[in-house]
């Protein structure tokens, strides 16, 4: 028996069922398959739907294209972090928890129901803040909206989620150009208030300097610091998860 010759953009998807598709590129550049029947059916609506996408015409909105994993908009997204923003390493970490949730399904079917529910269900696990929760829903938010500017869906459900609500704790930041007048010899050469906390620090409890160290670089109170557990802390990523704070 003559074996058939292949037809590009023609293919069954069980082998022998006699059930063919077609598979084709629209003027959008995205993939669109349609079952049809027979394989000379298929044959003739493939060259149909070419000239219908070279002639600018529209296409039935009867059936769907492929739909995109969550996963693949993730990783869409964090290559725009890591080229666009300074929060990529956060970024990344987020990323693979919310993958975990939703990186199998196909995006198009997650709701602002599901996200809403989702990020209820992670800040009373794990004791978020608001401003824990509103990073996580920022996150979500871009990797939707990107998606859409690929062209691969058309809604944002994280836009529909809302915004949480932080608390405005007052700021202190140190001095570090003209710190306030000291009498005392040893810290007079300092001429910041870092450093001349150091040298208390230094002169007085030298053992104690990394936790200084943990204080300046996170911002945590040492309420926070010696409160602190280890199923808090992620030695793998250096990532420290803070439950509710005075600032959010």
């Amino acid at each position: 028996m003559k074996p058939t010759k292949k037809e590009r953009g023609v293919f069954e998807k069980v082998n022998g069922s006699g059930v063919w598709w077609i598979r084709y590129a629209d003027a959008n550049g995205r993939i669109r398959r349609e079952k049809v029947g027979n394989r000379g059916a298929a044959i003739k609506l493939y060259r149909k739907r070419k000239t219908q996408v070279l002639q600018g015409e529209k296409l039935p909105e009867n059936f769907r294209a492929k739909s995109v994993r969550f996963s693949t908009l993730a990783e869409n997204a964090l290559r725009y972090s890591e080229s666009q923003k300074r929060s990529y390493r956060q970024d990344k970490y987020r990323m693979a928890f919310v993958e975990k949730a939703f990186g199998h399904r196909a995006a198009d079917t997650i709701t602002p129901h599901d996200l809403e529910g989702w990020l209820a269900d992670q800040a009373n696990e794990n004791q978020w803040s608001a401003a824990t929760v509103n990073r996580y829903k920022a996150l979500l938010s871009l990797t939707f909206r990107l998606g859409i500017q690929n062209r691969q869906i058309t809604a944002n459900p994280a836009k529909l989620v809302k915004r949480r609500h932080e608390d405005n704790g007052r700021v202190r930041f140190l001095n570090q150009f003209k710190p306030t007048r000291t009498d005392i010899q040893y810290l007079q050469p300092h001429t910041d208030e870092e450093s001349r906390l150091r040298a208390v620090i230094e002169k007085n409890n030298a053992d104690h300097m990394p936790e200084f160290d943990i204080a300046m670089h996170t911002g945590m109170r040492p309420s926070e610091q010696y409160g602190l557990d280890w199923s808090r802390v992620d030695l793998t990523r250096n990532f420290i998860t803070i439950a509710q704070t005075k600032n959010g």
